[in-house]
């Protein structure tokens, strides 16, 4: 029988920014057949991938001593070989070929990949079964970018003026701004909608495919892809203790937008933390602002780790960019900020099949406060009360 080939001889495709699922029926040693886009399971072989294949995988640069788990979940019913590979040999793989016998039960089968030069690399996994002719194939490839690149050359897609957040408990909030179409802006805005002409001061250049697999490159530390359920990252948040790998993973779902001025704006929003040593360990607020309004009344609690807890009432408003002022009964200001509503993620949201404005609906806030002079940013992501 002829060697089987892989995907890249089989896509003729070397440079991987869009991800492909392919399988290969070899028929008999004299021909063989075009790849197709099977279904996932084919031929008696099955393979699932542990992460949605648009998506690209951040992997440390060898000889760091680390490494990035890329699995896969597979069942034959015959004995099969397993082989991970390097499409263009920027990658590298401990023990890149596995054998087993017939897997009757889901098996996880993970290779720890690490990257000998920059940018962005092809990773595929293939299954040959044994039993034939004919012979099958199931395999997937995937894209692995080399943590540390620099943005690539070429044309960018730019972004629309998007905005995601990030709080788990014992952890500082995360805001990630697109603020325009070449700058994101990492931290906490300190009054309304952040503005980014050049780099620095939290504002960090970026880099959109602008091909269909809308990968996106933010700086040199962070990797993710556009969906239409919303944004995925690999390196924006903090790495999970069982997740194989040294960069956070976090898929966005739940859309944030800056209020406006006239945004109607009732109900109480709580935050507390007791298990964190810094910053805004409790925020809790009451609006009463109808819609088509510019200025409402508030009642605000906040405390910061260690710290006395602080009570304000008065009135706010709201200004186009998101920003927030809180003034006091006699009308002096005693607290800026920003202010940014939370939609919820319905399951259209999820399976990409929303229509427009279908998928968002209110389901907390993010309320930073940055002191009178707005100066000092803070803040958290805030539940709904009541």
């Amino acid at each position: 029988m002829k060697a089987r080939p892989t995907f890249a001889a089989m896509t003729g495709v070397l440079a991987t920014v869009l991800t492909t699922v392919l399988a290969v029926v070899l028929l008999a040693p004299a021909a063989q057949a075009a790849p197709t886009l099977p279904p996932p399971s084919f031929g008696g072989l099955t393979m699932v991938w542990d992460l949605p294949i648009s998506y690209p995988r951040q992997v440390p640069l060898a000889g760091s001593g680390q490494t990035t788990s890329i699995s896969v979940v597979v069942l034959s019913d015959q004995p099969v070989t397993i082989n991970a590979r390097s499409d263009d040999d920027g990658l590298q793989i401990m023990d890149p070929q596995r054998t087993f016998g017939a897997l009757t039960v889901p098996t996880t089968v993970t290779f720890q990949v690490s990257a000998l030069s920059p940018g962005f690399h092809p990773f595929s996994v293939q299954m040959d079964g044994s039993v034939g002719p004919p012979f099958h194939s199931v395999g997937v490839q995937y894209s692995a970018w080399t943590s540390g690149s620099p943005l690539p050359e070429g044309p960018s897609e730019g972004s629309r003026l998007a905005v995601y957040g990030y709080q788990a408990p014992g952890s500082a909030p995360q805001l990630l701004t697109f603020a325009s179409r070449d700058y994101a802006y990492l931290g906490l805005p300190a009054r309304g909608r952040p503005s980014c002409t050049q780099e620095g001061a939290g504002c960090i250049p970026y880099w959109v495919d602008p091909g269909p697999a809308a990968t996106v490159q933010i700086g040199t530390g962070i990797v993710g892809a556009f969906h239409r359920g919303g944004f995925y990252t690999d390196g924006l948040v903090p790495p999970g203790p069982t997740t194989g790998t040294p960069f956070g993973r976090h898929d966005f779902i739940n859309p944030l937008y800056f209020m406006e001025p006239r945004t109607g704006l009732r109900g109480t929003y709580a935050y507390a933390d007791r298990s964190r040593t810094s910053g805004l360990t409790r925020q809790k607020v009451t609006f009463l602002k109808r819609a088509g309004e510019l200025t409402g009344d508030y009642r605000l609690t906040y405390a910061y780790a260690g710290g006395r807890k602080h009570e304000l009432r008065g009135t706010f408003r709201v200004d186009r960019s998101g920003g927030i002022t809180f003034r006091n009964a006699r009308g002096r200001v005693v607290q800026r900020g920003t202010v940014l509503g939370v939609g919820r993620a319905l399951p259209c949201a999820i399976k990409g099949t929303c229509r427009s404005g279908e998928g968002a609906g209110k389901r907390g806030i993010w309320l930073v406060l940055s002191g009178r002079k707005g100066t000092r940013p803070d803040g958290n992501l805030l539940h709904v009360v009541r």
